[in-house]
């Protein structure tokens, strides 16, 4: 009995002299956020609040395993993109936000691609690896002839380009070629501005109107952008019913043949919204001026002109004998009134050329290419009442 005594006072005494536990305050990260490649690893170093704290169980959790897995606070990287990782300790939890990243090794693009002006087109960069994560930035080399916004391609102007896409140092180029707009046709036509500069003019290998380039297609008043079935001075839209009362397009002189408000507006090429070109096809399209047209005139000293049936339509057949470029230019004759006439016999064309002067223009005329059928083939520019309906050949920059 004394024996036992004993053993139990010792036994007693021996729990009194052990240390009282340490109770959790809270856990936190040592980084706020981390970042790793995708296959790599990376320990976290948690915090806790205490750092004596008796119980340092920790249950570890992810937001998205499928970026980012977690295990006894070790972090393996799984794809691209951010995952939140908690740790939860008694009642305290902590969160480090993980971004796992690709490094990219390479861009790959189409390495060449031809469009038409005023057409889009887009370019992929295809990254390498494929799930890599790249910031691209896109730049034209010359954005006369294409601009590129997010590997959308815009045709700008005839000619080629280089398109890079870039991201840091790494960089891949595609040749980019515009070619004319569809539709038109290349007859090697380069004019010069009043300002000195140079352009390049395409015609339309069809009348407005037409669905190809044997059809007649619509006549249309000059003026008017829509056809209509009679053309007279009484329908016309730039007069108060007569040729000597018009409201809009009449020289200042000739104040005798203005019914519009105010004074003649003296204007003598048409505004864009008036321009039936311009107004239907949009873009750089628009009925050609007078110079253009006399460039036209110019080509049949030195190419082919000839007067032909195509189908059932005759006209003009123009060939540039270098490239073999063809423009048909239908002899629709024109609309005087409810009447077709001069049809299979003459070519009349619209410029966006008016009054300009002269002992037999009116006022009231506007100018307009013709072709005339014959042995030798009747051309020329001349003027017409504007209230008829004639042809018009579209033209572009």
């Amino acid at each position: 009995m004394i024996a036992l005594a004993a053993l139990i006072a010792l036994f007693v005494g021996c729990k009194k002299n052990e240390p009282a536990a340490v109770e959790l305050k809270g856990i936190s990260f040592a980084e706020e956020s981390v970042s790793i490649e995708k296959g790599g690893q990376k320990a976290l170093s948690l915090v806790f609040t205490p750092a004596d704290v008796t119980d340092k169980s920790v249950t570890w959790l992810t937001s998205n395993p499928a970026v980012a897995t977690v295990s006894d606070g070790i972090v393996t990287g799984v794809g691209a993109g951010q995952a939140d990782i908690s740790a939860k300790a008694g009642v305290y939890t902590a969160t480090c936000k993980v971004t796992v990243t690709i490094t990219l090794k390479g861009i790959q693009l189409e390495k060449e691609i031809s469009l038409c002006r005023d057409e889009t087109a887009t370019l992929t960069a295809m990254l390498d690896p494929s799930d890599a994560t790249a910031d691209i930035t896109w730049e034209s080399s010359d954005e006369t002839v294409v601009t590129v916004k997010d590997g959308e391609l815009t045709g700008v102007g005839v000619g080629t380009a280089t398109v890079t896409a870039k991201a840091g140092s790494i960089k891949a180029e595609c040749a980019v070629t515009i070619l004319p707009p569809k539709g038109a046709v290349d007859l090697g036509i380069e004019l010069t501005r009043e300002d000195g500069t140079t352009y390049k003019l395409y015609w339309a290998e069809c009348n407005l109107g037409a669905e190809k380039p044997d059809d007649y297609g619509d006549y249309y008043a000059w003026g008017e952008t829509a056809p209509k079935s009679d053309y007279s001075w009484e329908t016309y839209k730039w007069c108060n019913g007569a040729s000597n009362k018009l409201t809009k397009y009449c020289n200042k002189a000739n104040t005798d043949c203005w019914d519009g408000e105010g004074s003649p507006d003296g204007k003598t090429v048409l505004d864009p919204e008036d321009d039936a070109a311009h107004v239907q096809l949009g873009g750089k399209w628009r009925m050609p001026t007078m110079k253009e047209m006399e460039a036209l005139l110019a080509l049949k000293s030195k190419e082919d002109y000839t007067w032909e049936e195509f189908g059932e339509v005759a006209g003009v057949r123009i060939t540039r004998k270098s490239t073999g470029a063809v423009l048909l230019l239908p002899a629709a004759g024109y609309r005087d009134n409810t009447s077709v006439l001069s049809a299979k016999l003459t070519c009349q064309y619209w410029s966006s050329t008016g009054f300009l002067g002269g002992a037999y223009m009116g006022p009231y005329d506007a100018t307009v290419l013709f072709f005339r059928k014959g042995a030798t083939i009747g051309s020329g520019t001349a003027y017409d009442p504007r209230n008829r309906g004639f042809s018009i050949r579209p033209v572009t920059e």
